[in-house]
């Protein structure tokens, strides 16, 4: 009777046993289907990243691969001596943990990529309206004592103001550049692979963007592009002397106020970073 009893047990633990094995696989599969579906979930989110006007997207990868950690911690319990989830348990803490970083470094260029935004639009309409004013006063002799000094004080409003525009533009030409050195992720290891391809082209293309609207706007600021008077043979047209005369006068009063705009703007691209 005892030997009957004693079988039936070892029998019991024997079933009990395998049961767990079963169910231990059952949930090591359903553990890696969840964070490839994650990994999946959060690649989706950064194609188009670029195009968006926030952050958003990238914040919401994050909030996926958050969760995928969760389920890596879960698998951790159930490994046992299967291969794909035990290197899922010992690569993918350090995956996350670089594509983390990699991001906070992105949203800094999501924060700056528009910042050049309409720069160039609105340098060109500042520099019709110095070219309207210098010519109304051209065409009208009778102001043009006054003129040097109207010019000059409306030099001195603009200069403040694209100087100003200016500096904050190669400030933050310099830090994109430093963001993009630490926007970098490549891990090409199962669904990580996609996560990398999107964040990868994402980043080049938020570069790509920053870049075009801050040359632009750039170059429109230049003393070049800034005519600040009418040329000598447009001044030639008007009537009268007087007004020949103060077409160079009326330029020299205009570029003597703008001293912070009177230089080459020196462009940085850093497209080499991406």
């Amino acid at each position: 009777m005892k030997r009957a009893w004693f079988g039936a047990s070892v029998l019991a633990m024997v079933i009990v046993s395998g049961l767990a094995r079963a169910d231990d696989e059952s949930d090591r599969k359903g553990l890696i289907s969840r964070i490839d579906s994650k990994l999946d979930e959060a690649a989706g989110k950064l194609s188009g990243l670029a195009d968006r006007s926030d952050a958003s997207q990238l914040n919401d990868a994050l909030g996926y691969i958050k969760e995928a950690e969760s389920y890596v911690s879960d698998l951790s319990r159930v490994k046992e001596s299967d291969t794909r989830a035990n290197e899922i348990v010992s690569k993918y803490p350090d995956y996350i943990r670089s594509f983390r970083e990699a991001a906070g470094s992105a949203i800094k260029l999501k924060a700056g990529q528009r910042l050049a935004d309409g720069g160039a639009d609105a340098c060109k309409s500042d520099e019709a309206d110095l070219q309207t004013l210098i010519r109304n006063y051209v065409a009208d002799p009778n102001n043009s004592q006054e003129a040097p000094g109207k010019l000059a004080d409306k030099g001195r409003q603009y200069g403040s103001k694209w100087t100003e525009k200016l500096s904050a533009w190669e400030r933050n030409n310099r830090e994109m550049a430093s963001a993009a050195s630490y926007a970098r992720f490549s891990v090409s290891d199962g669904k990580w692979s996609n996560v990398s391809s999107y964040f990868a082209d994402s980043v080049s293309r938020i570069g790509s963007y920053w870049m075009s609207g801050y040359e632009a706007a750039a170059r429109a600021c230049e003393i070049d592009s800034f005519v600040c008077g009418m040329t000598p043979s447009s001044a030639a047209t008007t009537s009268t002397t007087m007004s020949v005369t103060l077409a160079p006068r009326a330029r020299m009063a205009v570029k003597a106020a703008w001293p912070g705009v009177s230089k080459k703007v020196i462009y940085r691209p850093f497209s080499s970073t991406w």
